[in-house]
């Protein structure tokens, strides 16, 4: 527009010819009056000109054109809040609206047309974006990626999916990446402590994203975190900032590496098969160092050099012990003051029964704990539905029996004699199992509290001589005072009378045939 200012002043300020214009503005005198006719149609032929007028203005008055002014026209009178609320459901698509429109108005905008001012409507609607700047070693970014890989069981030769974790660093943009077997708390507690190992360190913050393994519940402005990847985070002195629900602006870092990570670590691995997880890794973390020692496309170095030069000294040093995963379950402590936790059972002080505690359990332990207090640690059982107690759990009362067992009723035995180790053998033999003579030897050693060790001895001896090996055949025998009777009268067989038939009653029957088989 400057040539047009020149050609107004020159003409209608300075009174200038249109020879010598045409030679100032190096146009020719045909366009030099044709611009003149503009001017003068436009009611521009003054000078100065007006100071607010802009060259866009100065253009639209002398080339104003009639069919765009049409078409602003029609697209100021569309409502598009309504068409953006209908592009919204489900089938509505751009075509179809402006199909509606069209139909309406056979005048009305080209589709192009349509597509373009909508465009610029949805422009108008975007707030603008505040660029983000990460200190060394503060905030790292995790996700899993879109793109899912896969290995085949050599043995069932089933083909399995692996979901794909990925991490980057907010200053340098150092990626980590593997594949695991799901998005569980555990696979994703593990890759979450390989991805430190990995760069050697643990930065300050974690930003994820909102899934179930890392966020018990979701809320902008207190979410409630799963406690296993909470746990996990105190014991690398990290703290987790997850992002808000649908704002991928707020993990822009990881949802960019996400990008290369699928275009450049896992597109080109896309035609090869794996027979294990642990081969389809070490393929991806080839694929990694590519990536990390590859330089930006804006900038002239690398992210492994952004790395050593940026985060690595800033990152938090890495714990002694690495951290062992463990799973959290409430649990109910029974009647028997014993819960169960993977088919086990373990005991806890029988002050608490009947509570609720929350159970940690790792690989080799089983710890529990109320209100956060750790209440008693065990060594983990995989014996199914066994029971680990310690005594120092159980009531006086159930002390004391519990340590009943046979090789301390022996011990027993022994002091009263040898006459009642003999008897207790004998009942002990004449069980199916050695436990289930455990109760009536008990009985015996006890008769000797009431009648003491000597006369429990005779009475074993006459047991032992006439075969009478049970409890209460003993404890009758000290009861009338017959461990010193002569043995014919101990063992001498009930009298005989009427009412009592005896064997050959039966043997006769069974000869005249009245009794059969």
């Amino acid at each position: 527009m400057s040539k047009v200012r020149e050609i107004i002043k020159q003409k209608f300020g300075q009174r200038h010819g249109y020879r010598r214009i045409a030679c100032s503005v190096n146009l020719s005198i045909s366009t030099i009056s044709y611009y003149a006719t503009k001017i003068k149609q436009a009611g521009l032929a003054v000078w100065p000109l007006p100071e607010d007028l802009s060259d866009a203005d100065l253009n639209h008055k002398l080339f104003g054109d009639p069919k765009k002014e049409r078409k602003a026209t029609q697209a100021a009178q569309v409502d598009w809040d309504k068409v953006h609320k209908e592009l919204s459901r489900k089938g509505v698509t751009r075509q179809l609206v402006w199909r509606e429109h069209a139909e309406s108005n056979p005048k009305f905008m080209s589709y192009a047309q349509f597509c373009l001012y909508y465009r610029r409507y949805q422009k108008a609607l975007e707030r603008p974006v505040m660029r983000q700047t990460y200190k060394s070693g503060e905030k790292c970014f995790v996700d899993y990626a879109g793109t899912m890989m896969s290995f085949v069981d050599p043995v069932t030769g089933e083909i399995i999916k692996a979901q794909v974790f990925v991490g980057s660093l907010g200053a340098s943009s150092y990626t980590y990446v593997e594949a695991s077997r799901s998005q569980k708390e555990q696979d994703w507690t593990n890759s979450t402590k390989r991805m430190f190992e990995y760069w050697g360190g643990v930065p300050a913050e974690i930003i994820p994203d909102n899934l179930r393994a890392g966020v018990k519940k979701a809320d902008r402005y207190d979410p409630e975190l799963n406690p296993v990847y909470a746990e996990f985070c105190r014991y690398y002195n990290v703290a987790i900032l997850p992002a808000r629900t649908a704002s991928p602006r707020d993990k822009a870092t990881v949802e960019s590496a996400v990008g290369f990570v699928t275009r450049q670590v896992l597109a080109p691995l896309r035609d090869k098969q794996f027979y294990s997880l642990g081969e389809l890794n070490k393929a991806i973390w080839e694929r990694l160092e590519v990536l990390n020692r590859g330089s930006f496309q804006k900038k002239k170095t690398s992210r492994r050099a952004l790395f050593e030069e940026l985060d690595r000294l800033a990152l938090q040093p890495l714990p002694p012990i690495p951290y062992a995963y463990a799973d959290w379950k409430k649990v109910k402590i029974n009647i028997d003051y014993h819960f169960t936790y993977d088919d086990h059972n373990y005991s806890v002080p029988y002050i608490y029964c009947g509570q609720h505690m929350m159970v940690r359990a790792t690989a080799k332990t089983i710890e529990c704990l109320l209100n956060n207090e750790r209440i008693v640690v065990h060594v983990r059982s995989y014996h199914k539905y066994g029971y680990t107690t310690l005594e120092a759990h159980m009531p006086k009362s159930h002390q004391e029996k519990a340590k009943w067992t046979l090789e301390t009723i022996a011990e027993w035995a022994k002091k009263i004699g040898p006459n009642t180790v003999q008897l207790l053998n004998s009942i002990v033999k004449g069980k199916d199992f050695a436990q289930q003579g455990l109760r009536p030897c008990l009985g015996i050693l006890r008769l000797s509290k009431s009648y003491g060790n000597e006369r429990l001895e005779k009475a074993s001896q006459q047991a032992l001589l006439i075969g009478m090996t049970r409890y209460p055949e003993t404890k009758n025998m000290l009861k009338n005072n017959l461990e010193n009777e002569p043995l014919e009268s101990i063992a001498h067989p009930p009298p005989r009378h009427q009412n009592i038939r005896g064997s050959e009653y039966y043997q006769e029957l069974s000869v005249k045939g009245v009794l059969s088989c």
